[in-house]
């Protein structure tokens, strides 16, 4: 009698135990689904996963400060962490540390201005407009707070730890774990983005390439352009004075995938003064590819440029190729 009151006094335990875990995880839907299943990124091709895609999660604006991952969590002989890579920053894991502090964003801008600093543009901080940071010795200013403000500030970009520069033809900002690039021809916040530091550092970091190549979840997974790249060539390296030449162009996304239907136009700048442009449009192939020829004749000898330029939705890339004329 004893033993029964036991077992199903035991019984009832389990029970109420089930339930009770039971009403948390429905109560917590989405906690139990941002744990167990990834995300996949098809614009890059990778997917993110676990503590690190709760870290993306918990992160208002994500897309825009840290990017995609263009790869996945992998065991980094660089930071002997393990390691996931993002267009704009990198993730590492510490797990000895409490659940809130595990994942850590690499100070990617404060390693990335100390390999190669950008070159000063001697502007005086003016005294209104600009907040000073007395622990760097540094302020932000104008659109450049005002995106510094609205995307969290310290605790996402920590201390700025330069002034305004001047590198990659753009005016510059860095951050302790970013850099901010202007772009004057955009509205609002556009004006200012966050720089696409991650690929730099994956390759100043001697990481292995094969790490980027896209995972693809099956045949029905869409390609989504983030951004062209653009490769030109000629047929004939040199050509007579009077003569035809064609040009080659490849087209591909930031996964070095073939797009297909970018529209490629070009200008060729003959030695003698003459601009013959390119028929537009010229959309490009299954392969990425699209080709035009052309007849010329230059009264001169020297050296043919060949501007070319792709376009494909919101997202255009530019490239340079060149053949000589000679007699």
């Amino acid at each position: 009698m004893e033993k029964r009151f036991y077992f199903r006094f035991f019984f009832r335990f389990l029970l109420i135990c089930a339930l009770s875990s039971l009403i948390n995880l429905f109560s917590h839907p989405s906690s139990a689904v941002a744990a167990d299943v990834p995300r996949y990124f098809p614009e890059t091709g990778h997917f993110l996963g676990g503590n690190f895609l709760t870290k993306y999660n918990d992160t208002p604006n994500a897309e825009l400060i840290y990017g995609a991952p263009i790869t996945e969590a992998f065991y980094s002989p660089s930071s002997k962490r393990l390691t996931q890579y993002f267009e704009k920053t990198r993730f590492e894991l510490y797990p000895e540390n409490p659940p809130e502090l595990q994942v850590k964003v690499t100070p990617i801008g404060e390693l990335m201005h100390a390999y190669q600093p950008g070159l000063p543009l001697g502007i005086n901080t003016p005294l209104s407009g600009c907040r000073s940071f007395v622990e760097t010795g540094y302020a932000v200013c104008y659109s450049f707070l005002d995106t510094f403000n609205q995307l969290g500030g310290v605790r996402v970009f920590g201390y700025p730890i330069s002034n305004l520069e001047t590198q990659d033809d753009l005016i510059v900002q860095y951050f302790q774990l970013s850099r901010f690039e202007w772009h004057g021809n955009g509205s609002g916040s556009n004006k200012v983005q966050i720089s696409d530091l991650g690929r730099r550092f994956f390759e100043l970091s001697g990481e292995d390439r094969r790490l980027l190549a896209p995972l693809m979840p099956g045949n029905n997974a869409p390609q989504v352009v983030r951004r062209l790249q653009i490769h030109g060539f000629t047929e004939s390296a040199v050509t007579a004075q009077t003569d035809s030449q064609t040009v080659y162009v490849i087209v591909q996304d930031q996964n070095n995938l073939p797009v297909t239907n970018a529209l490629v136009g070009a200008i060729v700048n003959l030695p003698d003064g003459q601009q013959l442009p390119a028929p537009f449009p010229l959309p490009t192939d299954n392969n990425g590819l699209a080709k035009f020829s052309f007849n010329f004749y230059s009264s001169e000898i020297g050296l043919a440029v060949i501007r070319i330029e792709a376009r494909y939705d919101i997202y255009s890339a530019k490239s340079i190729s060149s053949f000589r004329i000679w007699k």
